[in-house]
């Protein structure tokens, strides 16, 4: 797809077919989180990729996705230097992350939505 394109057709999808993505899919909007843009090049994220059991981890739409990849926001990552503000530049990185992820599942014709309400202790566990 065209940039302009990718950026139009972008929708955050809620209902999802019954279709497994492949691994090498995957890794490919991770590594588009991985070239995003990061506040004091802290680049504190970490992904972790779940395909199994989704519906054990969650109650919500989301537990029929065909996968969930979670964006980390490790603040142990954060240099000494930026303590300060470093906890805003570490949000403001992993959401810079996300929206590229968005951007590459829609070109690659996958739907994807940006989550950010669940239990962070019942993912731990």
């Amino acid at each position: 797809m065209e940039f302009d394109e990718v950026l139009k057709s972008r929708r955050s999808i809620r209902n999802f077919k019954k279709k497994k993505v492949s691994e090498s899919k995957l890794l490919e909007i991770a590594d588009a989180g991985r070239y995003a843009p990061s506040a004091g090049n802290l680049q504190n994220w970490k992904f972790l990729i779940l395909t199994k059991n989704l519906d054990k981890l969650f109650d919500d739409f989301y537990s029929k996705a065909a996968a969930v990849i979670v964006v980390i926001n490790d603040k142990n990552d954060i240099l000494m230097e930026y303590k300060e503000k470093g906890n805003e530049f570490s949000q403001q990185s992993c959401g810079a992350v996300i929206q590229n992820m968005l951007l590459k599942a829609t070109d690659l014709g996958i739907g994807s939505c940006w989550v950010g309400s669940f239990e962070d202790r019942d993912l731990r566990a």
